[in-house]
């Protein structure tokens, strides 16, 4: 049995997982317009 198995034996994997992949394109489409406001500023070399 995997040791993550045994310290949250209560935790959804499947859940846990949807809400990262979700976050993750979330994060990843502000981290991008926030690097394009920046670049528009001129602050980005």
């Amino acid at each position: 049995m995997p040791r993550d198995a045994l310290a949250y034996p209560t935790v959804d994997d499947a859940l846990v997982w949807a809400i990262a992949d979700h976050d993750v394109r979330v994060l990843r489409a502000e981290c991008s317009a926030l690097m394009k406001s920046i670049e528009a500023e001129g602050a980005v070399d």
